[in-house]
């Protein structure tokens, strides 16, 4: 809470207005700074990008079939596979001029109340929720559990994984791609703080055609605090490496997103939850 100073001249004007006349039962009484605070900026849906100085993403809040025809095609496999309604985030990944990859996992969304709203890529919602299921039985099954017969498996599990792999390791440096993200169940009519994930690290979206480089460039949501390091040899982008590699392996699978767990996946072979890689002390040099 902010704290206020009284002056010599505000004191003087307090006691001036004790002798004046009392205001009616009607007067409202002044409102407290706790009362007139305001809270997180309300947006409404629309086109939202995030802009790190070498490449942009355009983000049109929520997304129908008109803003993305790419949707109709993930609509026919959900409709097939009998899976719940989705909401959709279409986006436009220009990384013509960028040197590293920029390929968003996740977007981010908060309504309100506060609940968050996470949209998965659609390589990864594909992969998780799109596709038809095989049993230790080898039995052929919808998403939900009914079943199937084994050519609409085989037809339906085919469509998934094409689909799947046309939306997977977008955002190359000098590529420019389509893409959405999903979210299983209606999205917010109003929401706060809308977010992406890219990596390990959280960004801000701002309304298209307000933000600069210097905006939202690269800047996280909550950086780590920065701690002196020792003067390295070492390339910087090997350090970073390292750091992620820890993160990674640190990472709780309760609480890592599924933004996390699939870039940890994909870019190191790490999958979270389980205990790292230790020496096999009994065999020749052993296994990382």
């Amino acid at each position: 809470m902010k704290r206020h100073l009284i002056t010599a001249a505000a004191l003087v004007l307090a006691l001036a207005g004790c002798s004046q006349p009392q205001e009616t039962d009607d007067a409202k009484p002044a409102s407290t700074p706790e009362e007139t605070q305001e809270g997180p900026t309300v947006y409404k849906p629309g086109a939202y990008e995030y802009d790190n100085g070498e490449g942009t993403v355009t983000f049109q809040i929520p997304a129908t079939e008109a803003d993305a025809p790419e949707i109709a095609e993930v609509e026919q496999l959900r409709e097939a596979l009998k899976a719940p309604k989705v909401a959709y985030i279409a986006g436009d990944i220009d990384n013509r001029n960028g040197t590293e990859q920029l390929d968003p996992y996740s977007v981010y969304l908060y309504d309100k109340d506060g609940k968050k709203y996470e949209f998965e890529s659609a390589s990864i919602y594909i992969g998780d929720n799109l596709s038809p299921n095989l049993t230790a039985d080898d039995e052929y099954q919808y998403p939900d559990g009914s079943p199937m017969t084994e050519d609409q498996y085989d037809q339906l599990n085919s469509d998934s994984i094409d689909l799947y792999n046309s939306y997977l390791n977008q955002g190359d440096p000098g590529e420019r791609n389509s893409t959405l993200w999903i979210y299983q169940g209606e999205a917010p009519d109003e929401f706060t703080n809308p977010s992406m994930e890219d990596g390990m690290e959280k960004y801000p979206l701002v309304p298209a055609g307000e933000s600069t480089p210097s905006d939202t460039g690269g800047q996280a949501i909550a950086p780590p605090a920065a701690t002196p390091e020792e003067p390295s040899d070492e390339p910087a982008s090997a350090r970073n490496t390292d750091a992620e590699i820890e993160q990674c392996e640190a990472a709780d699978i309760e609480t890592a997103t599924s933004g996390d767990i699939q870039y940890c996946y994909m870019e190191y072979g790490i999958s979270v939850g389980d205990p790292p890689a230790t020496p096999d002390v009994a065999g020749p040099g052993g296994q990382l």
